[in-house]
């Protein structure tokens, strides 16, 4: 349990009569089981929301604070990320009407648990490794030239290449069409079947790889045109 957590909780207020009501219930809340949804995406927080409150007859729309405040609070206590905690509060907040004139999110009893949750468990590193470009960049000159490569070993080049100077997502080198590419004197481009997450619709999303001519053997133009 995190006595600080449940601290802010127990004094959001002031009147001993509702304070004493809800450190009577708290119990038979924290009775229910809370399924956490670790891997579920931001579209399905309504589906975990709205379970949790058909399993204590609570309205999904229209919640007490009291409610809210222990749903976040054993989500928490179930092991949950700052992050997806964060969401749940959010999409509870896109659906309910404001309580003492704030939005639910930015109800300041809220946002103090939410900082209790931050403060004691921060957000883990999105990456716990990484591996030595050096090694990779080694390993293709030592290959020696593109016209010397197999074609299984220089497709695989092309693509390590591409990836490593190119910040796309690994998604968007499945859409790379030779159809939709440009080959310019300083470097290739190529239109991409499917829009970014980010970035404006009326724009069509581009790769570009930009020629490296200090060393052939790393520059991803000069592979591509061997490779074609």
């Amino acid at each position: 349990m995190y006595p600080r957590l449940h601290l802010d909780i127990f004094h959001f207020s002031t009147g001993t009569s509702k304070l004493r009501a809800f450190r009577q219930m708290l119990p038979s809340y924290s009775s229910q089981p809370f399924i956490p949804p670790h891997t579920k995406p931001a579209n399905q927080v309504a589906t975990v929301w709205c379970g949790g409150c058909s399993g204590r007859q609570i309205h999904p729309l229209c919640s007490s604070l009291n409610d809210i405040l222990v749903f976040l609070m054993e989500a928490f206590n179930e092991g949950l990320a700052y992050r997806s905690i964060n969401v749940l509060r959010f999409a509870i907040s896109s659906t309910h009407p404001s309580i003492d004139g704030y939005s639910v999110g930015h109800h300041p009893y809220i946002t103090r648990l939410l900082k209790g949750a931050l403060n004691t468990r921060p957000p883990k590193p999105r990456y716990t490794h990484t591996w030595n470009v050096d090694i990779m960049v080694k390993y293709i000159v030592s290959l020696g030239k593109n016209s010397s490569l197999a074609l299984t070993v220089i497709s695989m080049k092309l693509v390590t290449l591409f990836a490593l100077t190119c910040p796309e997502r690994i998604s968007a080198f499945s859409t790379l069409d030779l159809r939709r590419c440009s080959v310019h004197p300083e470097g290739a481009s190529f239109r991409l079947s499917t829009p970014r997450k980010s970035g404006s619709a009326d724009k069509p999303a581009e790769a570009f790889f930009a020629r490296f001519d200090q060393d052939t053997k790393l520059c991803p133009v000069e592979c591509f045109r061997h490779y074609l």
